[in-house]
């Protein structure tokens, strides 16, 4: 029983993916075709760019750079 009849915070009864299921009803009501729907739905579950992924991979390696400049620059006033 929960306490003074209150749900845990983030407790929901509402289904997980509620707001595509609407989405997708209304616009099959306005009028667009099942197809097109389709082809949204399968870009919109196309794996992220690789122009994505590279310019993920440069912002760590630029990161890891400036860690190593400032270890050195530690240890050189350090001496």
């Amino acid at each position: 029983m929960y306490f003074f009849n209150r749900r845990p915070r983030g407790f929901h009864h509402t289904f997980r993916f509620s707001n595509e299921q609407r989405d997708l009803l209304n616009n099959l009501r306005r009028g667009v075709p099942p197809e097109e729907l389709a082809e949204r739905s399968i870009r919109e579950a196309e794996p992220p760019s690789r122009r994505r992924q590279n310019g993920q991979v440069r912002l760590l390696g630029l990161l890891v750079m400036i860690g190593f400049l400032l270890i050195a620059i530690i240890l050189l006033i350090a001496m």
